[in-house]
């Protein structure tokens, strides 16, 4: 049972005050640790919620019988929630596969393989058995998603998981489920090109040196219009922040700052605070606003 499904809507927006309160006395009593506490949270938000799944290997392959020859990455990852082959018959390998979905790149492909951790010890001590493993998940994904891959000149990472992350309360996610889940419109690859606009940065940082009592100090997080969101995704290099501005038509609209950490962005209806504690100045940020989705891309570098 959801813990949340105990209170009323009533309840539950009663308690959300109270903790948007807590917030923001914490912001203007210590604001060092209202980053700390932002960044745990932070930190446990990009922390997949399926903590048994732990990364095994990646291995890179393409697909067969294809003109453009699509890469696929093969997360074979282990969780101690599948059974182990039997005494009995140990070649008898369970294994749980996850939907296909995009790469973060967009243009590659990702699933999921998993298997038990025994398998996985047995794969590290015998070349031989992980080949045969292999061999074994490329069959199972030509059986269940009826996708060809090549089993020759594969690369392998060890210890590495391609994202994004394939998995909620047990269930895999598609493509969709991940947007959904992440409130992020999908846009194609062309189409946000073509539709963005890069936004012209202020030339010093909005920071208000006023000092503020508790009841005078402006919320830091604020409660938005419900159709107002950000979300948030990791690249090899980048932290990468998406902000829904419903009726957003053009970067003009937009405003963005940072202060003590925070970059504000606000339109004359929508206001979001995101946290980015390793932001030093606003101009080490890129911001492009994507017209076709009404939606402000921020690229913050690593």
């Amino acid at each position: 049972m959801n813990p949340l499904e105990q209170f009323t809507p009533e309840e539950l927006m009663q308690k959300g005050s109270k903790i948007w309160k807590q917030l923001d006395e914490l912001v203007a009593t210590d604001p060092q640790a209202y980053r700390e506490y932002i960044k745990s949270v932070t930190e446990s938000a990009n922390t997949p919620e399926e903590s048994h799944i732990k990364p095994g290997f990646r291995l890179e392959t393409k697909e067969l019988n294809s003109d453009i020859s699509k890469v696929y990455h093969i997360n074979i990852a282990v969780t101690d929630k599948l059974e182990a082959p039997p005494a009995h018959d140990p070649l008898n390998i369970p294994v749980c596969l996850s939907e296909i979905r995009t790469g973060e790149d967009k243009k590659s492909k990702v699933v999921d393989a998993l298997i038990n951790p025994a398998v996985l010890d047995k794969c590290n001590k015998d070349s031989f058995f992980k080949s045969d493993i292999i061999n074994l998940v490329i069959d199972c994904i030509d059986e269940t998603h009826g996708v060809k891959l090549s089993k020759r000149t594969n690369k392998i990472y060890e210890n590495e998981y391609k994202g994004p992350f394939g998995w909620e309360n047990g269930k895999p996610l598609s493509d969709a489920d991940i947007a959904k889940k992440n409130d992020v419109k999908v846009v194609a690859e062309s189409a946000e090109e073509s539709g963005l606009s890069s936004l012209k940065l202020p030339s010093q940082p909005a920071v208000n040196l006023k000092s503020h009592s508790a009841s005078s100090q402006p919320p830091i997080i604020q409660v938005v219009n419900s159709e107002a969101s950000w979300s948030q995704k990791e690249s090899a290099t980048h932290q990468i922040f998406y902000c829904i501005l419903p009726n957003a038509k053009s970067q003009s609209e937009i405003d963005i700052n940072l202060k003590e950490g925070i970059i504000k962005v606000s339109t004359s209806k929508h206001n979001i605070s995101i946290p980015a504690l390793n932001l030093k100045s606003i101009h080490d940020c890129e911001a492009k606003f994507i017209k076709s989705s009404e939606t402000l891309k921020i690229k913050i570098p690593k």
